[in-house]
């Protein structure tokens, strides 16, 4: 009698059952070769994770990679504060500095509309510091806003971003905190966005593009960092999803192994 039976050498006796299957699955992926693939799975779970940061109440840092990547770091704030206030109402404050509108402008009311963030939800706060930013960000925090967007020039300490991070979560609030380029990083931050500049994807028969980033996930305190990819903001179905070039890709051909047969 012929059977075919799994050729690998897996002691069961001690062994935790996961990494037996995690093991399994590693091997299957490599006979059908799947196994250069592995990045497909991480920008996935960045799109998901990305999704799941504009749910999370608490504090969120996005900073763009470069001086020049500064809109592109703002919209991806934006689109986080659009799909929190899918599941809240409320308004969405937006908290920026008076000199901010010197770098990229003021924010577009139409343009707003387009990208899916309602203008007439947004509250507007212009602040002359980052000390009244940071206190405007905190009171609007404990109001229970649906989202907050601070744009904040100056470092950030531990004790208000720690103030930040608890009236924030308290409320059930995302706090999106758009960060220059360079310094230290949030402590108390539940997660760190690194964002770039992308080409979009130009609709056809329209004269409108595709919103897209490389977007990286360099920490979150509930898991490992996923990593880098491309994203695109869909502004009709308020979604993030793979970058169309990366999703539309041909699977690989699979490559079958001769399965080893016992007597």
């Amino acid at each position: 009698m012929i059977k075919e039976r799994y050729s690998g050498d897996i002691n069961h006796h001690g062994v935790d059952k996961h990494d037996s299957i995690a093991a399994l699955r590693a091997q299957i992926a490599a006979q059908q070769g799947w196994a250069g693939h592995t990045q497909d799975k991480h920008l996935l779970g960045l799109a998901e994770r990305a999704q799941h940061a504009a749910q999370e109440a608490g504090l969120h840092e996005v900073r763009p990679q470069t001086y020049r990547d500064g809109p592109a770091a703002l919209g991806f704030a934006c689109a986080l504060a659009v799909l929190a206030g899918q599941t809240r109402k409320g308004a969405i404050i937006w908290i920026a500095q008076s000199i901010s509108p010197h770098d990229f402008g003021l924010p577009y009311g139409p343009g707003l509309r387009d990208f899916g963030l309602d203008p007439r939800r947004i509250i507007l706060v212009r602040t002359k510091d980052d000390a009244q930013a940071l206190w405007a960000a905190e009171e609007g925090a404990r109001a229970g806003v649906a989202a907050l967007i601070l744009q904040t020039a100056g470092p950030l300490g531990l004790v208000p971003a720690r103030r930040l991070q608890l009236a924030a979560q308290a409320r059930g609030s995302p706090l999106f905190c758009l960060r220059p380029v360079g310094g230290e990083g949030i402590g108390p931050a539940l997660t760190r966005w690194r964002v770039a500049s992308a080409r979009a994807q130009s609709l056809p028969l329209t004269r409108w593009s595709i919103p897209a980033w490389h977007l990286a996930l360099e920490r979150q305190r509930r898991g490992p960092s996923i990593g880098a990819g491309l994203m695109e903001w869909n502004s009709d179905a308020h979604t993030l999803c793979l970058a169309a070039a990366l999703g539309d890709r041909d699977a690989p051909a699979q490559q079958t192994a001769p399965l080893r047969k016992w007597a």
